[in-house]
Order: C-alpha cells, then structure tokens, then sequence
C-alpha cells in the first residue's frame, strides 16, 4: 500500500518490535519509520536489523515528539501510527484506509484487541469534557467520535501537515485526544473502523504503573490548560486528585 506510511516510537521495544514491522510488511505498508526514543535495550539493533530507517533519539522526548519525526521523513503519505507492542491484521490497514478516502474524514481508529481477543474498551470515546471527564475511559460504538487511540491512528496525509502534528507538549497520553479535538475544529470527521483489528500487547514497553500514571495526570492536565477556561481545568484536577485517592493507578 503506497500511499500509506507508517510511524512506528519504540521504547525497550526489543522484544516486539520484529514481529509489528513484518505484520506491517503484511498488510502491504512498504515505507515504515521507526523512532527509538533512547531505549536502553537492543531496540536500535533490532529495527537496523530489519532495513528501515531508524530515527534514534539521545534522550527520550516523548510519543508525539516521536511521532512527528517519524512522519516528517514521510511526507507525501497517509500516516499510521501503530505502537511497537502492537501486530496489525493483513486486512486492517485496507478497511481502515477505505474509510480515510470519504474526503470529510481525517482519522481513523483502528480496533485494538488484546491477545487473548479482548477488545481494548479504552481506546476511544466521545469527545472529553468536565462533565464526562471519565469518558476519556470509555469506549463508545458511534461511527463518528470524539477521539481514538494514537496506538493504531491512521491520519490523513494533509490533515496531520494542516495540523502541524500531534502536540510535542505532550510527552506521552492525551496527545491522541488533542489531535483529534484540532482535526474536528477544523471540520474533519474522526471515526472508528470495527473491522480493522490490531493485536495489543498493551503496556509491554512501559510496565511501571507509577510512571504511567504520572504521564497520565500531567497530560491530563496539560490537556484541560489548553483547551478549557482556568476554572474548568483547575476544577478537573481537584476532581482527578480526589479520584486517585480511590484509583491510584492507571492501568
């Protein structure tokens, strides 16, 4: 598939990360990136191993910094960005990218399954607000939603240009929400393809539930600052404080 690009980050990815480029290769995605966010294991020598280019980072500047220098070596592309625990089905990537031709709709999320064949009910949702402030944890079965996950995104070529990218202000979580929250302001429709089915080893690259929920909560807020009045995003962190006293850990 020519005119589809993807963007793989990886973290201490070693493990996984052969077996999501192949299943790339086998969906017919022939121009595939892989940003290495300064592992600290063989990551850099798995995907040189592989023969594609590889952007390897001295520091880790986070999934959307990642992703956006990913997607700058790919310019003249659709753009799937796909996580490196992930493996997609050889057919996903045609039924996802089906929808992308409709010349309203700017993202498309892929479905997200566990190994085991569990839908990941985390993975999109409508759009956030402080009142559905926890339906950032929600799965909704709309065709068009509010945002999907950056861990099997694909992006409309232009659109990702039109927007400058995902947010580098994230270092990771929310940046997905973000994008898509611009790409709908500019009247794009994000929707959700239920046929498209991506395998999740979910969390395999970052396992310490401590940092992920620190990530987590900093982009949350990071998220509210910028989107919301001052009253409303001061509100939803008192709100997620009181929640972490109950929920300590995003899992």
């Amino acid at each position: 598939m020519n005119e589809v690009g993807a963007v793989v980050v990886s973290f201490n990815s070693e493990r996984t990360l052969a077996r999501c480029v192949r299943s790339l290769w086998a969906a017919g995605v022939k121009d595939v990136v892989i940003v290495d966010n300064n592992s600290g294991d063989t990551s850099v020598a798995v995907a040189q191993g592989l023969g594609v280019p590889v952007v390897s980072s001295s520091t880790n500047q986070g999934f959307a910094v990642g992703c956006n220098q990913g997607a700058a070596l790919l310019p003249y592309h659709d753009l799937l960005f796909l996580n490196p625990d992930a493996w997609i089905d050889s057919s996903a990537l045609t039924r996802a990218h089906h929808r992308l031709r409709d010349q309203n709709v700017g993202i498309v999320g892929l479905r997200l399954v566990s190994p085991e064949g569990q839908e990941e009910l985390t993975s999109r949702g409508p759009e956030v607000t402080l009142v559905g402030l926890w339906q950032r944890r929600r799965a909704r079965e709309a065709d068009e939603i509010g945002w999907v996950s950056g861990g099997a995104m694909l992006v409309r070529g232009e659109v990702f240009q039109q927007l400058e990218g995902f947010d580098g202000d994230y270092f990771l979580y929310w940046e997905d929400v973000d994008l898509c929250k611009r790409a709908r302001a500019e009247g794009y429709e994000v929707v959700f393809e239920p046929r498209a089915d991506v395998w999740h080893e979910r969390g395999a690259s970052l396992a310490h539930l401590g940092q992920k929920t620190t990530y987590y909560d900093e982009s949350a807020d990071r998220y509210f600052r910028k989107h919301y009045a001052t009253p409303i995003w001061l509100t939803q962190r008192f709100l997620r404080r009181i929640h972490r006293l109950f929920t300590p850990q995003v899992r």
